[in-house]
């Protein structure tokens, strides 16, 4: 049977990669729609 250990490591490494590049990307998103609604907010 082969040895997949390194492959699972790649794969278990690789979508937690994903998950916080995704993570940070809402957060940005999230600050920078709360940026705007400030500035909505001071305009009016």
């Amino acid at each position: 049977m082969p040895h997949n250990e390194s492959y699972y490591y790649a794969a278990y490494f690789a979508a937690m990669s994903i998950y916080l590049l995704y993570t940070i990307s809402v957060m940005r998103r999230r600050l920078s729609v709360a940026k705007r609604r400030l500035a909505l907010r001071r305009e009016r």
